[in-house]
């Protein structure tokens, strides 16, 4: 069995997720979104305090949950190519639809910090969404094929 998805996920989101971290948006609101993967786990925790002080929880929850995901889809045989091309049109559409909100670049700028902390979220999201179009795209095309084989020849 291969382990592609089971490394590259976990790595591309950790990567992220730091970045993220350093360039957080908004009351850290766009780190705390895109590291949903990691960050549910604070839910679930009294008093947390700062993020600093359970970074190490998101990081290694994050990244757990990935490599999950990736063993699923390492598992299923989730084509590369389909994925990766998911992965980029679902990043450049999370960090245009993002920016958009804004009038213009300078009024983003200002509400979040820095370009950084727009690409860093668009990269965790466009990951979440990609993944969940992967395996919509996967399980459709493999309904279809049973369905095909089902359908007695004429």
């Amino acid at each position: 069995m291969r382990l592609f998805y089971v490394i590259i996920l976990p790595i591309i989101w950790a990567i992220a997720a730091i970045t993220s971290y350093f360039h957080p948006g908004d009351e850290y609101a766009l780190f705390v979104i895109s590291t949903i993967a990691g960050s549910w786990v604070c839910y679930f925790m009294h008093n947390i305090g700062h993020l600093r002080d359970v970074l190490w929880i998101i990081m290694v929850t994050g990244v757990g949950s990935l490599a999950l995901v990736g063993f699923l889809m390492d598992k299923l045989r989730v084509s590369g190519r389909v994925w990766g091309t998911l992965f980029g049109v679902c990043f450049v559409a999370v960090l245009l639809l993002s920016r958009l909100q804004y009038p213009t670049l300078d009024r983003a700028i200002a509400k979040n910090g820095s370009i950084t902390a727009y690409v860093a979220a668009a990269c965790n999201n466009g990951l979440y969404l990609s993944i969940l179009m992967a395996f919509i795209i996967k399980g459709t095309a493999t309904a279809m094929k049973k369905n095909r084989s089902d359908e007695p020849s004429t």
